[in-house]
């Protein structure tokens, strides 16, 4: 399992093994479900790799790591709660870890912000959290080859849709992305990735506009 490493360096000392493997078991379960196309074990190793990439830069990476495991445990592609019951299921787990109260809470508002992505006022630690959701919407700032297949998954995760009606939604998140002042919340990213990912999304809008249109293309 090769998310097993960085779930094991996540963990708070004396914790209970059993515990512990058996909670990463459950997630491993969780995130390779098949109707998960991009939400899933890949997702979460990109999220390590770039977790690891700016681990100076982090002021809590452990805490950090927590919450990648748990942000996405729950996914549902026609629920509008996913973020919420992964908070909740979140806590539950962790509470089996013997994590410190005020870190449960700060993992459990993490994951609550990755369903709008901006930051909290009242947050504290907003450091690391811009970083996490920084490193959540990464893909958006791939090659455009990488971006494509990433947007295809995101389309197989939301079959149960008709093409009209997914290319309508698609376009209105996607829309809602290019209003904000900045996709990205930390200076690397922004410096280095904003661009891009406006760029992507941009595109994507526009292929979409022509699919609308020739729905076979």
């Amino acid at each position: 399992m090769v998310i097993t490493k960085e779930w094991m360096a996540a963990l708070p000392l004396g914790v209970n093994e059993q515990v512990a493997e058996s909670l990463l078991s459950e997630l491993s379960s969780m995130y390779a479900s098949p109707h998960r196309h991009y939400h899933n074990l890949e997702h979460l190793r990109a999220m390590f790799k770039l977790l690891e990439h700016y681990k100076l830069e982090i002021l809590a990476p452990d805490i950090v790591a927590l919450s990648i495991f748990y942000h996405d445990a729950i996914y549902d592609s026609s629920a509008g709660n996913n973020e919420e019951a992964s908070a909740e299921y979140a806590v539950g787990c962790l509470q089996k870890l013997s994590l410190a109260v005020n870190e449960i809470e700060w993992i459990k508002e993490a994951i609550l912000a990755t369903k709008s992505h901006q930051l909290p006022v009242d947050v504290s630690n907003q450091n690391d959290l811009a970083y996490l959701l920084d490193f959540d919407l990464a893909i958006l700032s791939a090659t455009w080859t990488e971006y494509k297949k990433y947007a295809g998954c995101i389309r197989k995760e939301y079959q149960q849709y008709n093409h009209f009606a997914y290319n309508i939604g698609r376009r209105k998140v996607l829309s809602h992305f290019l209003k904000k002042p900045f996709i990205y919340h930390t200076p690397g990213f922004k410096n280095e990735r904003e661009a891009i990912a406006r760029n992507n999304i941009k595109k994507e809008i526009n292929w979409l506009r022509w699919k609308f249109i020739f729905p076979f293309i």
